[in-house]
């Protein structure tokens, strides 16, 4: 195998040689020039649909196998240069609680650094974890933020996408948080269900979501037309984390995007 040339490469010389064709003469009968051929041959030049077609004509192989030599080669150099990439994202990958997030089932556990790096990549929904640094609510002094943190809120980011829920009202939270104190203190299960209907007709969700840090926290955040008020269960404290984010949405005008 020719080292210089991709498997696509090595496949077509290898039907030049079986066929008998120079490469001039595989030139004439694709109507590809040699050039292109080389270039195809070595990966500098894509294999376009058209090409394979051609090639399925000449050669008598199906342009799919052809497609799919030429997609398999281009998902490897993708792959190879992330994997060289990952240096940069491994600092942030060493200060998030990976652990604790595998165990809590945010992200699928990973052996080696590619790995590793993917999954979270997949969970904040980014092609560059040093990114995260330059999202809205990363500098937002509403929240002192640690990527812990940011990803107790990615996680209740996507747990809000399950809950039907109303654009966010301020006009309506005004009139009714008056009435809802007794509401928001009966932590019950049920009670807690009902709470979340009366909020979601008004454009928050409730989340409770663990810190992968065992932390005691409380804040919120605008996702698009909703608020989403995200707390630590368990702590007892429930009813006044609630209380007290209700009033910061209504009162004050800082809410980031997250």
């Amino acid at each position: 195998m020719n080292d210089t040339m991709t498997p696509l490469g090595n496949a077509i010389r290898k039907q030049l040689t079986d066929k008998e064709f120079t490469l001039k003469e595989f030139s004439i009968r694709t109507g590809l020039s040699e050039e292109h051929l080389s270039q195809l041959f070595t990966g500098e030049a894509p294999l376009t649909h058209e090409d394979a077609h051609k090639l399925e004509m000449v050669l008598g192989i199906p342009a799919s196998y052809w497609n799919s030599l030429e997609a398999d080669y281009r998902e490897f150099l993708i792959r190879k240069e992330e994997e060289t990439q990952i240096q940069d994202e491994m600092a942030i990958v060493d200060v998030l609680p990976y652990a604790r997030m595998v165990k809590y089932q945010w992200i699928e556990q990973g052996d080696t650094d590619y790995e590793k790096t993917v999954s979270l990549r997949k969970f904040f929904e980014v092609t560059d974890l040093t990114s995260l640094s330059s999202l809205p609510v990363f500098q937002s002094t509403h929240e002192k933020m640690d990527y812990a943190t940011l990803a107790w809120l990615q996680q209740a980011k996507k747990e809000a996408r399950k809950a039907n829920v109303k654009p966010f009202n301020r006009n309506e939270l005004s009139h009714i948080l008056p009435s809802l104190f007794s509401t928001v203190m009966d932590t019950t299960a049920d009670n807690h269900d009902k709470l979340s209907a009366i909020l979601a007709e008004i454009g928050i969700v409730l989340a409770p979501v663990l810190h992968p840090y065992g932390h005691s926290k409380h804040t919120h955040f605008r996702d698009k037309h909703k608020i989403i008020l995200v707390f630590t269960p368990g702590y007892g404290e429930d009813g006044d984390y609630i209380w007290q984010e209700l009033n910061h949405i209504l009162y004050t005008n800082t809410t980031p995007t997250l």
